[in-house]
């Protein structure tokens, strides 16, 4: 993912987080994110936050209202192209708008996930063909954004907005949207019927 791109995700959570990777050959590598989702840092020397901040073009006063962490990965999160654990997972044919945050509904052998579109749809936009994968390492679930082999992005599942609210209005929505296509199909329309029920 371009840095712009990363760049405006961290400003608009308020938060950078800079990780080192060390791999079993001692080579250190490094990602950055909001904490919610990362991203390697690819072509650049060894960072330290000031550079980030200076290359991010933060001032002194957006600073100061920002969470900024210099970290080695968690222990969790397996930043490798290869996870054992992984399963695929198929973006959904639809998205969820609520709350203010665009849902991306993703579907696995193990059930549906959610993550905040906004941190997967950069990579799908600029690298054509990626996949999605679910991970865990026995006690969270997350997810891995892959081009082919490789890992571009690791996005955590979003559930900020699963609770009783948002549940008996999607289950009041599947009701009405049952009820519809039950009475399209006793007036004779099962597939092919008009996409609006009349024109202007």
């Amino acid at each position: 993912m371009k840095l712009k791109q990363i760049a405006s995700l961290c400003k608009d959570s308020g938060r950078i987080i800079l990780y080192d990777r060390t791999d079993s050959e001692g080579v250190v590598s490094q990602w950055i994110g909001d904490g919610f989702s990362c991203y390697p840092l690819e072509g650049l020397p060894y960072m330290e936050m000031d550079h980030i901040v200076n290359v991010f073009e933060l001032t002194e006063k957006q600073q100061e209202k920002m969470l900024l962490r210099h970290e080695k990965v968690p222990v969790n999160l397996n930043l490798s192209d290869a996870d054992q654990s992984e399963i695929h997972a198929d973006q959904g044919i639809f998205t969820l708008n609520y709350g203010g945050y665009t849902i991306a509904v993703l579907r696995t052998s193990h059930g549906m996930y959610y993550v905040q579109q906004k941190y997967i749809l950069p990579l799908i936009m600029d690298l054509q063909g990626v996949e999605i994968y679910k991970r865990t390492d026995g006690h969270i679930d997350y997810f891995a954004v892959k081009f082919g082999l490789m890992l571009v992005g690791i996005v955590l599942p979003y559930v900020g907005f699963l609770n009783d609210q948002f549940a008996d209005s999607m289950e009041s929505i599947a009701r009405d949207i049952r009820a519809k296509v039950d009475q399209r199909k006793n007036i004779g329309i099962i597939q092919g019927g008009a996409e609006h029920e009349a024109d202007l």
